[in-house]
């Protein structure tokens, strides 16, 4: 071997060497996966520890998804399996990309979506939503297409740190814990399926009225006061995106919407629901519904923006009935192939019975 090619030799593997230590840094300075600081991400980082092809459901969405909506609860009750994949403030945008990850692990039956960011637009972006949205996936590439969407509006330097975390997060270099360090190797389990328990009761102090739908759709009945709530043009357009990703892959689109009294509106309830018609997918709104009966004393963890297990075990038992009214899925709490979700469901209780 001539001198010349040892000499590119020697310059390839050290640039690879750099390359993987660069990329290895970047993973245990970024806070993505630290248990003080984005606590939340582990509710999307335990889905890639999901068997492929066990998951019937996929909720997708912000933070009301992963404190209101427990797959455990749902399985419990009818043996069907879910997971929500949602992190703070999750625009649809967002949301987009990760049924797009989902599918690539699981074939779910159902997607529900929560629409409560489906008002939001590309002005209300904030840094670290986008950052929780995107550091948490895997890279491949739905990570860099998610990345490359002008939606999320990042600068070329935001979009090369998001592939090399190291360049935003390099001032964490001097703040590195021992659990920074564990992140590749802990096999702990934090959320239930990619839920968070949380037991707290703080009540909502304003006021919430379950009939001011109908009270409103009456009102615009009689005075044809025209809706000036409006879909975002960039959130319509991902919802757009996900029907045609349903529709290719064989599985159902379910809008829902959390109950959360602070910023839901009966107008934003008819911008979706009249989307939802034009569009010929399902829609629930369970601010509304009769059925559900959230009680914003008890069942919310802070003052009406989240629900807490109380309300969670709600939205659970409704799911429940929803999906087996509206959908044929098959029974897994008797299938040996499923004996870790029964592992699960006894843990999720044994953590439920403990008293704060």
């Amino acid at each position: 071997m001539s001198k010349k090619i040892k000499n590119i030799v020697k310059v390839i593997v050290f640039v690879a060497i750099f390359m993987v230590l660069f990329c290895m840094m970047g993973v245990f300075i970024s806070p993505n996966g630290t248990y003080e600081e984005w606590f939340q991400s582990y509710s999307v980082i335990e889905f890639y520890k999901r068997k492929k092809n066990t998951v019937d459901m996929i909720y997708v969405g912000n933070s009301c998804i992963y404190t209101g909506v427990s797959p455990l609860e749902i399985y419990d009750r009818i043996g069907v399996t879910g997971y929500p994949l949602s992190t703070p403030r999750q625009k649809l945008w967002a949301s987009y990309y990760w049924m797009k990850e989902a599918l690539k692990y699981q074939k779910p039956k159902v997607f529900f979506v929560e629409v409560g960011e489906a008002f939001a637009t590309k002005k209300q972006n904030d840094e670290l939503a986008i950052r929780r949205s995107i550091d948490s996936m895997k890279f491949g590439k739905n990570k860099l297409e998610m990345i490359m969407d002008s939606d999320f509006e990042l600068s070329n330097f935001d979009k090369l740190s998001c592939i090399f975390p190291i360049l935003r997060y390099h001032s964490r270099a001097t703040k590195l814990k021992e659990t920074d360090f564990r992140k590749l190797v802990v096999k702990d389990e934090y959320t239930f399926c990619g839920f968070f328990v949380n037991k707290v009761i703080k009540g909502y102090k304003g006021k919430f009225d379950k009939k001011a739908k109908q009270k409103y759709l009456e009102l615009m009945a009689t005075t044809k006061v025209e809706n000036t709530t409006e879909i975002s043009k960039e959130s319509e357009e991902k919802m757009n995106q996900m029907i045609e990703l349903c529709k290719k892959n064989h599985c159902e689109l379910v809008l829902i919407k959390i109950p959360e009294p602070r910023d839901w509106t009966p107008e934003k309830n008819q911008a979706i629901a009249e989307y939802a018609n034009r569009n010929k997918v399902k829609f629930i709104d369970l601010n509304y519904d009769e059925n559900i009966n959230i009680d914003w004393e008890t069942d919310t963890q802070d003052e009406g923006d989240h629900l807490n297990i109380k309300g969670a075990e709600k939205i659970g038992e409704y799911l429940s009935n929803y999906i087996k009214q509206n959908f044929t899925i098959e029974d897994h709490r008797n299938d040996e192939n499923y004996r870790e979700w029964n592992e699960m469901l006894r843990r999720y209780k044994e953590d439920k019975s403990i008293t704060k």
